[in-house]
């Protein structure tokens, strides 16, 4: 993310000229309390702030321990900074549910990456929540259509992954 808004957005004077793109790194640690509490601070107060209360811990090549807070991270220029205009959410579901009602009330957009759950398709709820990965149920629809246009009577299935 770092890369492509530094080298492939700010870097091009033609893609958007005059305007330069800001970002800030959160680490949520997979925590709702912690996202909405990065979130609120990141959108309402005008300097970074730590809150060392919260943290916790990752493990890292499962050798060591190390604390991280949710501010961690941050772009070392971040003072003062424009009003947020985006979010992106992280992978876990119920801490993008949780966001995403919270970026929705404040007209903010989100976009995740890996919210497959239907719940987030209701534009009522969700106005402003968009994602690049299609919703469990569009996902069997389109491979029924492929067996059914394809007149197949096999398939197999490959799961990959931890839980």
């Amino acid at each position: 993310m770092i890369y492509a808004i530094d080298k492939l957005i700010n870097d091009n004077p033609n893609l958007l000229p005059g305007i330069h793109v800001g970002w800030t790194l959160m680490d949520s640690c997979s925590s709702r309390e912690l996202a909405i509490t990065a979130l609120t601070a990141n959108v309402f107060l005008s300097e970074p702030e730590e809150f060392p209360e919260l943290e916790c811990e990752i493990n890292i090549d499962n050798l060591n321990k190390t604390q991280i807070t949710i501010m961690d991270g941050l772009n070392a220029n971040k003072t003062n900074h424009p009003p947020t205009f985006g979010i992106l959410a992280e992978k876990s579901e119920f801490v993008t549910l949780s966001t995403a009602s919270f970026t929705s009330s404040l007209r903010l957009p989100q976009i995740s990456y890996f919210s497959f759950s239907s719940l987030l398709t209701n534009r009522k709820f969700y106005p402003y929540f968009y994602r690049t990965s299609p919703p469990h149920h569009a996902q069997v629809d389109a491979l029924m259509d492929i067996a059914t246009k394809f007149n197949w009577n096999w398939g197999s299935v490959v799961v990959a992954g931890s839980e």
